[in-house]
């Protein structure tokens, strides 16, 4: 596995709370560059926490150890045309991922699939990931980073921050 090496998030009081994630002409030209803002939303927000988070260009989107445990997390960019390939392809990494991860780790580890889109409760996918795959799963709503998780660890790394 690649050498991990810890990011640094965006200029610090800038304003990487939330992303827009409306979708446009101009918008699915530039995928990357909403695949890159959620990263760096998710990033940012798992630093403003304690956590340490790690990159690798040549693998995983970012590993980040929080509480004595390593989460891989995994961003897609979807599209309602492609969100279903999308997903496995996003599936069939988090499961290479872990199993290299589990070759020189043995910190518990917890898989965690991001899309750069709106998944609604009600979605089969939510259950599909957090229960069938015990799978974090991350979205956008409302410009924000929503996440769904049956972790209690997960919630508290990715879901709002508690007043």
């Amino acid at each position: 596995m690649s050498q991990f090496e810890p990011i640094v998030p965006a200029t610090a009081g800038a304003n990487t709370e939330t992303i827009e994630s409306v979708y446009s002409a101009e918008l699915a030209n530039s995928a990357h560059r909403l695949h890159d803002a959620m990263v760096n939303l998710i990033a940012t927000q798992c630093t403003s926490r304690g956590a340490t988070v790690l990159s690798d260009p040549f693998t995983v989107d970012l590993l980040v150890q929080f509480r004595a445990k390593e989460f891989i997390v995994e961003v897609k960019s979807v599209t309602s045309r492609n969100y279903i390939p999308r997903l496995r392809y996003a599936i069939g990494q988090l499961f290479h991922y872990d199993y290299l991860r589990s070759l020189a780790s043995e910190i518990p580890r917890r898989c965690v699939l991001g899309v750069t889109g709106q998944v609604p409760p009600e979605s089969w996918t939510v259950h599909f990931v957090t229960n069938h795959l015990d799978f974090d799963l991350l979205s956008l709503q409302d410009r924000a980073l929503q996440v769904r998780s049956n972790d209690v660890d997960a919630n508290a790394l990715f879901g709002p921050k508690a007043p």
